[in-house]
């Protein structure tokens, strides 16, 4: 994952995101992961944005096993995965180095 001339890209073996980020988006999307973070965890509403012309879903919940599951999708490409509190937090350090560059 990187974010490089205002471009987010997110490329795994199973999927391959990108969209134009502003540093708006980029707020939304790190108080997004803020809260998931933080005690007391609550869950908070799922971003919902229109980007380069195609809607940009971001929403989280609780899986059994005590993990995250992020769900992310952009148009027709999606990410869905069960993620760790260390998993989430390499993602905010993606965004809080662009907010801060």
């Amino acid at each position: 994952m990187k974010i490089e001339d205002e471009i987010f890209s997110l490329t795994t073996p199973h999927s391959d995101i990108q969209f134009g980020i502003s540093w708006g988006l980029a707020v939304k999307m790190i108080q997004q992961f803020g809260t998931i973070l933080s005690p007391p965890f609550i869950q908070i509403q799922g971003l919902a944005e229109t980007v380069d012309g195609k809607l940009l879903m971001m929403d989280f919940a609780m899986s059994r096993n005590d993990l995250w599951v992020m769900d992310l999708s952009h148009g027709d490409n999606k990410f869905y995965a069960e993620m760790s509190k260390n998993d989430f937090g390499r993602i905010a350090y993606v965004l809080d180095t662009y907010l801060n560059s």
